[in-house]
């Protein structure tokens, strides 16, 4: 049988450990390192010209949408090449 004093040695700060990490506001040691990288396009176009263009659907999608960046098949490109290549605005009424 464990004693008091024993779960307080180790018990009590693991549980402690595990409640901070998982607070809202915690973050994570190795994650604070990691640089953010810009697509490739964002460093030929304007920001606010950078579009996420579904390759599946022909269509592309401004920043303010919820599945820009996410979609499975895509890419970050600049609008006037979208539009050049034949790509069309998604019809979410979302615009840039």
């Amino acid at each position: 049988m464990m004693t008091r004093a024993y779960l307080g040695q180790w018990l009590l700060p693991a549980l402690l450990g595990i409640l901070i990490s998982l607070s809202p506001g915690a973050t994570h040691a190795q994650d604070s390192h990691i640089p953010y990288v810009a697509p490739p396009s964002a460093k030929v176009c304007r920001p606010d010209r950078l579009v996420w263009v579904n390759t599946s659907s022909g269509r592309y999608l401004f920043r303010n949408n919820r599945l820009y960046g996410r979609t499975r098949n895509g890419e970050y490109m600049c609008r006037r090449d979208a539009d050049h290549i034949g790509y069309r605005p998604a019809s979410t009424g979302q615009h840039a």
